[in-house]
């Protein structure tokens, strides 16, 4: 009779573990282990990424506000025509019916430009306060017809004024515009540029858009 072999030791579930639950390799954060100034640098390129970010989404929103100082400008030389025509039209000095006119109806025009161009800039940001809205060359202007005023040239003097300055308004319109990119900042640009154009016929004059 043979002996029997001994009987095979049973394996152990656990022995092949490491084949059907291969442990899991964990991961290490970002910032588990790093230095102070690593974090550091980590969270200042953070905010950089941000500010970066709300700067372009800044730009995108108020894209076509314009260049602020040429705007600016625009509404000065507004003031100043508007400035000019009041005190024209306020009954101290005597103007023919064709002067009064012309005065009547520029100050009515600019005052509605001027109403639309602010409520622009408003709307992109852009506060214009009244010593902001001071032309720089109206006490010059201001002089000029006080003496005319004695020399009794004074209407004569208020049309040339006048005139010169819708010309060089019209300018500052077309150099307002070249810096402006948005579609609705435009529009109102040459609107008011045609509206410059037709006040320049009072006089027999006209520019190229």
């Amino acid at each position: 009779m043979y002996p029997q072999p001994p009987n095979p030791t049973p394996p152990n579930p656990n022995d092949y573990d490491f084949i059907v639950n291969p442990a899991a390799t964990p991961r290490r954060s970002l910032l588990v282990g790093s230095s102070a100034n690593s974090r550091l640098v980590i969270a200042v390129v953070g905010l950089v990424i941000l500010l970066v970010l709300f700067v372009g989404a800044k730009s995108i929103l108020f894209s076509g506000s314009g260049n602020s100082a040429a705007l600016l400008k625009v509404a000065n030389q507004q003031q100043e025509l508007i400035t000019v025509t009041k005190v024209a039209t306020s009954g101290s000095q005597q103007l023919s019916g064709g002067g009064s006119t012309i005065a009547i109806t520029t100050q009515v025009s600019l005052t509605s430009d001027q109403v639309q161009l602010l409520a622009y800039l408003k709307t992109h940001g852009q506060k214009v306060s009244k010593d902001q809205l001071v032309y720089p060359g109206g006490l010059a202007i201001t002089a000029q017809l006080a003496a005319a005023s004695s020399a009794g040239t004074y209407e004569l003097t208020l049309q040339q004024v006048l005139k010169n300055q819708l010309v060089d308004y019209q300018t500052s319109l077309k150099q307002a515009y070249a810096k402006t990119s948005g579609t609705r900042g435009r529009e109102l640009l040459q609107k008011e540029y045609d509206g410059a154009t037709i006040l320049l016929r009072q006089f027999g004059t006209t520019t190229t858009p």
